[in-house]
């Protein structure tokens, strides 16, 4: 297990309230819905990797930073004859239990639960490498599901920070501020079957570009995994 850093213990000094992790969830969801409009519409040509429409996937300077860049990633697939209660179930599980997170993200290297707040908001710690051999990236996040309209949100951000707490974070080139969310949406095909819109959208910042490509990346990777491991729960979390 990698050793955890101390100054993530300064970032999360004290576990949230459970207003304070409420509202915090609430929040986010204007930030998902912002990239979410961003959405290529359905006939619209875009890129795919294997099997997932790539609406976004962008690098860029961060806004108002002179060191810093930004990612933005969005992917979009149809899943045949399934739920979405189904999926957040299965969902909830790889991202709780390390075993099943290092099978989506072989390069993790630190995965705790830090608070529980209820059945559906939970305060986890990570680390994970961008890729083989780099310094591990950390975050503080709280993960969170619930009903939207037509589904499931499952959302894991970074957790608040006072300016003194964003001062200290932007000294250590280990911290990574991030929003990941799975967005799962019940339809129905042409012949009426069910079927599940998944929408998946990731955001971060850090200074390095090669550190966001290579996370783009790897993110994309434990996404296909993801999709395999939906599909095989039981076999995934033995």
């Amino acid at each position: 297990m990698e050793a955890v850093p101390s100054y993530l213990k300064v970032l999360f000094s004290k576990p949230m309230t459970s207003n304070a992790a409420f509202n915090w969830v609430k929040d986010s969801y204007s930030d998902i819905m912002a990239l979410k409009s961003q959405q290529k519409p359905a006939g619209v040509a875009a890129p795919t990797v294997l099997g997932w429409r790539v609406d976004k996937r962008e690098v860029t300077k961060s806004a108002g930073s002179d060191d810093e860049h930004s990612l933005e990633l969005m992917l979009t697939q149809d899943f045949p004859n399934v739920v979405s209660g189904e999926l957040v179930f299965n969902t909830w599980s790889l991202l709780t239990i390390l075993e099943a997170f290092r099978k989506l993200f072989p390069l993790t290297k630190d995965l705790a639960i830090l608070q529980t707040i209820n059945d559906d908001c939970v305060t986890i710690r990570v680390g994970i490498a961008p890729f083989r051999d780099a310094p591990v990236v950390h975050s503080i996040m709280v993960l969170a599901r619930g009903q939207i309209d037509g589904g499931y949100l499952v959302s894991m951000r970074s957790v608040p920070l006072s300016v003194g707490q964003k001062a200290f974070a932007a000294d250590e080139a280990s911290y990574l501020p991030v929003l990941v969310w799975f967005m799962l949406l019940d339809k129905y095909d042409e012949f009426a079957q069910p079927m599940c819109e998944v929408i998946v959208g990731a955001s971060t910042q850090h200074k390095s570009e090669r550190v966001l490509h290579r996370l783009s990346t790897e993110f994309i990777a434990g996404l296909v995994r993801w999709q395999d491991a939906v599909s095989q729960r039981k076999q995934w979390l033995l």
